[in-house]
């Protein structure tokens, strides 16, 4: 080729690439673009710019090979600069790397050697925050995310929830101060049961400490059982403090005492210390912040001493001190907005004084006073809103006096004043919405006079004035008497 010489002298040949003179090969020198003795092309990824090169030079790194290009006699021939979102790292052969997944390019770099100099993590949302990473860190920017994502070029995110304990405030995990006076605090006896489990129920912000009483604590953040076991038999304080509004049922029957129960945080009680049989002594002050107190001391027969002051916050206290026949005293008072009153003295019989002023607002007394034998004196008034007086004040044999106006929204009063054998007078009419009467007043000897007119829509009536002075009026043609 142009350029090239080829002879035969003293028996040696000279290569496509030299000449001769005076017996010896001397290079003639091969183009740019090849290299070596036989003038070969450079591959594809490199290059050579000037002639009689030995070798190609390789496209650097951060610079990828052009498809298909050899005998390049210049980089810019046979390689490209790494665009945005790619690299190379390696010299020579080669194309350039794009991001991988889950990395985003960083804006405006090219020709990058590495992932770390092209990429940055995309803006992925975590589905945790981890602990201590509570806020973006001090070198974070948000330029190339929106502006709740945060970058420091190797990571992003964004907190979309928190650990327990912290709240979720914008990008931000705000610790959970929880302001509250008081506590619960009750003993246990492992001779009976070795361990301890109670309910937390469903709320917001669940975060409270429990000191278990053999120098072991922990704290709690969500709802769900509660356990513990003890390493030794013996009696054991257990301390609660903090945020919890709703505690539910100790299932393992081993409380024997009661010490605290004024916790601020706790909205409900509920079978909270249920069918506790060993459970003696006291009930102590309840928390002002209590509404819900159902089946809270059920069964807790005995317990004993005066019922404590009831919160003006409460609203259902069914089955509350349903069966504490040991509980003394009289009844002070009952809430101005309380609902619900289903058994919740039913069975403490100890109970003494007469029965406080029922609220208007109570709509159920299902069996609310039911077999309370030594309460005394008058029903000064039924709640205008009662609905059901089911068994209200069934056996209430110590009630005297007569009884007062029913309400007009009363529908059931099956054995409503059922054996309340001290009563007396006649029976006040009967509401017109009355479903079932039966038993009503079943056992009241002391009432007298006609009796009421029947309710257009009553359906179940039998016995309803058994064992009474009461004459029919007329108006209950198909009733025994």
């Amino acid at each position: 080729p142009e350029g090239t010489y080829n002879t035969v002298q003293g028996g040696k040949s000279c290569t496509v690439s030299h000449q001769v003179g005076n017996s010896k090969c001397y290079t003639c020198g091969c183009p740019a673009g090849t290299y070596g003795e036989d003038c070969k092309a450079c591959p594809a990824g490199s290059y050579s710019s000037t002639a009689g090169a030995s070798t190609c030079r390789g496209c650097p790194a951060g610079y990828g090979s052009k498809t298909g290009v050899t005998g390049a006699t210049s980089q810019e021939a046979a390689c490209s600069i790494c665009p945005q979102g790619t690299y190379k790292a390696n010299i020579g052969l080669g194309s350039c790397t794009a991001c991988p997944t889950g990395y985003d390019a960083i804006a405006g770099v090219t020709g990058a050697t590495s992932v770390t100099q092209a990429c940055a993590r995309s803006c992925v949302q975590c589905s945790t925050a981890i602990y201590p990473l509570l806020t973006c860190p001090d070198n974070a920017v948000c330029e190339s995310c929106t502006p709740q994502y945060c970058s420091d070029n190797t990571t992003r995110y964004k907190i979309t929830s928190c650990d327990d304990g912290y709240t979720l405030s914008g990008n931000v995990c705000v610790e959970n101060k929880i302001e509250y006076t008081g506590a619960i605090k009750f003993v246990i006896d492992t001779r009976l049961n070795k361990s301890l489990s109670f309910n937390v129920g469903n709320a917001t912000n669940i975060n409270f400490n429990i000191n278990w009483g053999d120098e072991t604590q922990e704290n709690i953040f969500s709802s769900g059982k509660v356990s513990h076991t003890y390493a030794s038999s013996g009696k054991y304080t257990i301390t609660i403090e903090g945020n919890l509004p709703e505690m539910g049922e100790i299932t393992t029957k081993n409380v024997v005492e009661l010490k605290q129960l004024n916790l601020s945080t706790v909205k409900a009680f509920e079978l909270t210390f249920y069918w506790q049989k060993n459970l003696t002594g006291s009930i102590p002050a309840l928390p002002d912040s209590l509404t819900s107190g159902y089946g809270m001391f059920m069964g807790c027969s005995g317990l004993t001493g005066k019922i404590p002051a009831l919160p003006d916050s409460l609203k259902n206290g069914e089955s509350m001190f349903n069966g504490c026949s040991s509980l003394t005293g009289m009844i002070s008072h009952l809430p101005t907005n309380f609902t619900d009153g289903d058994s919740m003295f039913s069975g403490c019989s100890s109970l003494t004084g007469t029965i406080p002023a029922l609220p208007d607002s109570l709509t159920s007394g299902y069996g609310m006073f039911n077999g309370c034998s030594k309460l005394t004196g008058m029903i000064s008034h039924l709640p205008t809103n009662l609905r059901n007086g089911s068994y209200m004040f069934r056996n209430c044999s110590g009630l005297t006096g007569t009884i007062p106006a029913l309400p007009s929204s009363l529908t059931m009063g099956t054995e409503m004043f059922s054996g309340c054998s001290s009563l007396t007078g006649t029976i006040p009419a009967l509401p017109k919405r009355l479903v079932d009467g039966s038993r009503m007043f079943e056992g009241c000897s002391g009432l007298t006079g006609k009796s009421p007119k029947k309710p257009s829509g009553i359906t179940y009536h039998a016995d309803i004035f058994r064992g009474t002075q009461v004459t029919n009026d007329g108006s209950w043609p198909d009733l025994a008497w």
